[in-house]
């Protein structure tokens, strides 16, 4: 954008240069209108991002208009598209980007800017005595080469900001100076800025010469710290892989152990089962024993029987008949016996086997003892692992619920596992602080693989560390996942090292970036003295001239062997001022930049000025190894010095004669403004007082003048009965042509007459009243001799009184003005039409249109509404009018509310309609409401 704006300024001088010799083919307003255009483009608005299209008005001259419009056609502003409006009277002027106030209109400048005053507006006058109201005064075309004046305080006022392009086509001779002395600052500044650079230039060559030492020694830490990083990740990956393996084995050897010891478990109540039969059995026998005993002693008692009974024959038989009986009993026992004896046979050979299968099962159960002891061993072997580790270890079930975790997470974290519960959470993926914990948890349990992550935690005691985490799913003998087991380590320093690392990375990478940038300004240093306009001489550390850019050649005409030559070898030269020649010592002493001027001659024999500034430039030790001048072409400011002292003195005197001006005009205006004032009271004591039409009717007045005094005025008459006359009241609200001092005066005409022709000349029809002050206002204003065409819209209401009815009736007449009754019994808002014809004016028409009456009846309740068109034609910022129809709407709302509440609301939406805008009319609207006053 500023480099357009650049390419504008530039074609702008060529305009500048090229319209006077075309004026001959143009006309002014065309000349004035590209100038419009063209210093647009050097003006900078501070809304200028968001104006999609430039607005220009105009003020109010046709022919400017048109030459501005038909330049939108094929022109823009800034690339972006014109629209051109133009303004017939000052009240309309609103938000514009750009204003222009033709020469017929600048006795309403003063108006116009106080309008605009502070907005972003860009106004222009076309010869105006009065530039303290503009920002760009056109001058007269055909004197002097200066086409238009600036005045830099309202542009500051305005928010804008001139360009120095257009400021040297129209400026004053301050702006001039201010322009020269800024071009001076700027200069010094970039002087000031070339010897920093060189002497940061200097500092960074020191600098990087350290640099490239720390960077090496660097490197080689940072190779160093990789080696013991890399160790370390091997290190903790070995570590990772062992406990992994130890984990699942641990697990594995406890599945296993719990299997073993169900079994156990199993053998253990068949054993016992075992037992209770084998003891139930020794019962059988012993009981069975006790048996036999007991038949055992029988025979041994029939035995000694038979010993004492041989006595006798009788008795021998009585033994061998009992001898075969016991014989035959004994051998009953005998077989009972042996049975026993099968029986216990067999169940002493399944006791042994019993107890075969009892010692196997004792071996098995002492080889799982022993396979349990050394399970029993691992597994503290892995507990002494798991407690005294730095790995942090926990165990969740599939879910990720916290079962268990070791004394080294807790040494970690600063958590138990019921701390971590209650603190935290119970499962791992709301405990985690790992954004993507869910997607890692949900993909190891789906490829039933094991996941590594890193994440930042905080301990219980606030202190952040960042771990690498190692998930590992535990299966079943179904392949299913049944627990979750996580490894933590603590890689908090080789974070910081990874740190380091990439901030040393990022140091040697903007070293780098700072040695081509520094290389980047030295090739700009290097063009711009080779490109520069200005001269530039380097000498040696004694002043001997050493080289010269190609501007010193095209200033002075002679290069660097003339200059040697012809001239002098040396800055000291002998033609040398005195003054400068101890400048230039001051300068190699104190070893400090100076600045002097001097007048010479160039080899075509051209006297210029010229503005030095003399740079030492020093070696490392301090010591001047050059001289750098840098030579300015002033000659142009110079003459502008010689010229604005020339003319400051006639600046003076008309700067005192705008200050006697001012203070005439001043005092004017105060004048003019007491005058109004005057006015409006007089105005104000033409108008009826509310409190008259309140004795007869309720009522509301609205009434807003849009400056001081007002062209709209409401009129009111009272006819008691009299001489056969019923008692009747006028009312009218009228509409004078203009606004302000010119409307007033009308207003006083027009009530002075309305009180002639009712009180006077007792008139009383509404429309021969009307008639009667058409005639009247035409004669008042001489208008059948004259062009003036002033006028007057109104709506004329009269309301009287039958005392036989005891009703009110209206009769309405209006001259481009209707009538707004609503009916309370109907509740229907009625609208009755004006005539379309005016009061005065020397319009003349086909066929004269007559004015008429409308009457009707008024009951109590209704309600009659006379207004002017002051509140239908206020605009809002859109520039969009309230319109008949709002009017309408709002007092359909508002009729069956009380008075003073129609007046706040009318109000109310007047105000939100005009958004601020400004009132663009005269408004009068009066409301009527009928009650018992009047009849009483």
């Amino acid at each position: 954008m500023s480099f357009i704006k650049s390419i504008y300024t530039k074609i702008l001088v060529f305009v500048s240069i090229i319209i006077p010799l075309t004026a001959s083919a143009q006309s002014t307003d065309e000349l004035k209108a590209m100038w419009i255009y063209n210093i647009a483009y050097g003006v900078d608005w501070p809304n200028e991002d968001t104006i999609q299209t430039f607005t220009i008005g105009v003020f109010s001259s046709s022919k400017a208009y048109e030459a501005i419009l038909d330049l939108s056609k094929s022109r823009t502003i800034k690339g972006k598209p014109v629209k051109v409006i133009r303004f017939r009277n000052y009240n309309e002027i609103g938000n514009t980007n750009i204003i222009y106030v033709t020469k017929s209109e600048n006795p309403f400048l003063d108006i116009v800017y106080e309008r605009v005053k502070g907005k972003p507006i860009l106004i222009f006058a076309d010869r105006s005595t009065r530039p303290q109201f503009t920002v760009i005064n056109f001058l007269p075309m055909d004197k002097g080469k200066k086409k238009f004046s600036i005045t830099t305080k309202t542009a500051k006022r305005q928010n804008l900001v001139i360009s120095k392009m257009v400021l040297k086509l129209g400026g004053s001779e301050d702006d001039l100076r201010e322009l020269y002395n800024e071009t001076e600052r700027k200069l010094k500044i970039e002087h000031d800025k070339l010897n920093a650079q060189k002497k940061e230039i200097r500092e960074k060559e020191k600098m990087l010469d350290e640099q490239e030492g720390k960077i090496s020694k660097q490197r080689k830490n940072i190779l160093e710290k990789q080696g013991i990083i890399a160790s370390k990740d091997k290190e903790v990956s070995e570590k990772n892989k062992r406990l992994d393996s130890m984990s699942f084995e641990v697990l594995k050897q406890r599945e296993k152990l719990m299997h073993n010891l169900a079994v156990l478990e199993n053998q253990e109540k068949k054993l016992s089962k075992q037992h209770s039969e084998f003891k139930k059995q020794n019962i059988e026998m012993l009981i069975a024993a006790k048996k036999l005993k007991l038949k055992q002693d029988s025979i041994k008692e029939i035995d000694r029987k038979l010993g004492l009974s041989n006595e006798t024959i009788q008795d021998k038989q009585g033994i061998i008949y009992m001898f075969i009986g016991v014989f035959i009993l004994v051998f009953f026992l005998i077989l009972v016996i042996l049975n026993v004896i099968v029986k216990k046979q067999k169940i002493n050979k399944k006791l042994n086997t019993q107890n075969i299968a009892i010692n196997k099962q004792k071996e098995e159960i002492i080889a799982q003892s022993k396979q349990v002891a050394l399970i029993n061993s691992e597994l503290e072997k892995l507990s002494i692992v798991a407690s005294k580790t730095d790995n942090a270890v926990t165990i969740m079930d599939a879910a990720g619920n916290f079962e268990w975790v070791n004394a080294g997470f807790t040494r970690l974290y600063g958590y138990t596992l019921q701390l971590l519960i209650n603190e935290k959470d119970q499962n791992i993926l709301n405990a985690s602080t790992n954004p993507e914990i869910t997607k890692i948890i949900k993909s190891s349990i789906s490829e039933k693989e094991t996941k590594n992550y890193e994440s930042k935690n905080i301990t219980r005691n606030n202190d952040e560390l960042w771990v690498q985490t190692t998930i590992t799913p535990i299966l079943d003998d179904e392949n299913n996942v049944i627990k979750l087991i996580s490894i933590d380590s603590n890689i908090s320093s080789l974070k910081k090292a990874e740190r380091e690392i990439r901030e040393q990375h990022k140091m040697i990478i903007d070293q780098a970036r700072e040695l081509e940038k520094q290389n980047k300004e030295l090739e700009m240093l290097s063009l711009v003295a080779s490109e520069t306009d200005n001269a530039i001489l380097m000498t040696d550390s004694k002043g001997n001239f050493t080289w010269v850019n190609d501007a010193y050649v095209r200033m002075f005409g002679h290069n660097l062997e003339e200059l040697t030559t012809k001239i002098s070898k040396n800055i000291m030269g002998p033609k040398t001022d005195p003054h400068i020649k101890k400048l230039i010592l001051n300068c190699i002493e104190n070893k400090e930049t100076v600045d002097y001027e001097f007048k010479t001659s160039a080899k075509n024999g051209n006297v210029i000025w010229v503005r030095t500034t003399l740079t030492p430039i020093l070696n490392g030790n301090g010591k001047i190894k050059n001289l750098i001048a840098i030579d300015t072409d002033i000659t142009k400011l110079k003459i502008a010095e010689f010229e604005i002292l020339q003319k400051s003195e006639e600046l003076l005197a008309q700067r005192e004669e705008l200050k006697i001006q001012n203070h005439k005009i001043e005092f004017q205006n105060k004048h003019i403004k007491s005058s109004i004032v005057y006015a409006k009271n007089i105005q104000q004591a033409i108008l009826p007082l509310k409190s008259e039409i309140d004795s007869f009717l309720d009522s509301f007045i609205i009434f807003k003048p849009k400056d001081v005094v007002s062209g709209d005025f409401y009129w009111f008459a009272h006819l008691p009965e009299k001489d056969g006359y019923t008692e009747k009241i006028f009312l009218a609200a009228v509409d004078c042509t203009g606004h302000g001092v010119p409307g007033a005066f009308m207003s006083m005409i027009g009530s002075r007459l309305l009180n002639e022709i009712v009180m006077e000349q007792k008139i009383v029809s509404p429309k021969d009243i009307l008639e009667a002050l058409d005639v009247k206002v035409k004669k008042a204003l001489k208008q059948e001799n004259s062009d003036n065409n002033d006028g007057m819209d109104l709506c004329l209401l009269r309301l009287e009184k039958e005392n036989e009815r005891g009703t009110i009736t209206a009769k309405f007449s209006g001259a481009k003005r209707p009538l707004y009754y609503y009916k309370a019994d109907e509740k229907e808002l009625m609208i009755l039409p004006s005539d379309r014809r005016s009061i005065g004016g020397t319009q003349v028409k086909r066929t004269k249109i007559s004015f008429s009456n409308q009457s009707f009846e008024v009951t109590k309740g209704d309600i009659v509404w006379l207004t002017t068109d002051g509140i239908i034609d206020q605009n809002n910022q859109n520039r969009k009018r309230m319109g008949t129809p709002k009017l309408i709407s709002v007092l359909t709302d508002i009729a069956t509310k009380p008075l003073e509440e129609q007046k706040q609301i009318i109000l109310n939406q007047l105000n939100q309609h005009q958004e601020g805008e400004d009132q663009r009319d005269d408004i009068t609207l009066i409301g009527l409401k009928c009650s018992n006053k009047w009849k009483s």
